[in-house]
């Protein structure tokens, strides 16, 4: 077990995983909670867990994954840029979830293959323009 934590834990990828499945439960559970028991609409539902889901991944990317405890002033720049890709994500996400439901998939496979497309793109779009080593 104490090989794994330090495999996880002195591995970027691996760390991004952990952060990613992370904030992916975050955006799964909330989805869910939203959309099938609340009976929010489902791009709403998409928006708002995509939401919660932003503010996990954000603060385990900066603090643990990328290791950038930098100043004040970074951070700032760090969550505008952060906050720029999130909004790319949030509008091709909630179009592709409105398209799939009304073709007749269910919303939560729909969210689960976006989760994971966003993901994949997100680490290199992280790595080099948000936590970028100076």
């Amino acid at each position: 077990m104490k090989q794994l934590s330090m495999r996880l834990t002195g591995n970027r990828p691996a760390r991004y995983l952990a952060t990613g499945c992370a904030a992916a439960l975050t955006e799964y559970l909330v989805f869910m909670v939203l959309y099938y028991l609340l009976g929010i609409d489902v791009v709403v539902a998409n928006v708002i867990s995509f939401l919660a889901s932003l503010i996990t991944g954000f603060t385990l990317h900066k603090l643990w994954v990328f290791g950038d405890v930098a100043v004040k002033r970074k951070t700032v720049s760090q969550a505008i840029i952060y906050g720029a890709i999130a909004a790319i994500n949030i509008c091709i996400s909630s179009i592709s979830i409105y398209f799939f439901t009304r073709l007749g998939a269910p919303a939560f496979v729909v969210k689960l293959v976006l989760i994971f497309l966003v993901a994949g793109w997100n680490y290199l779009l992280f790595r080099r323009l948000v936590f970028k080593a100076e």
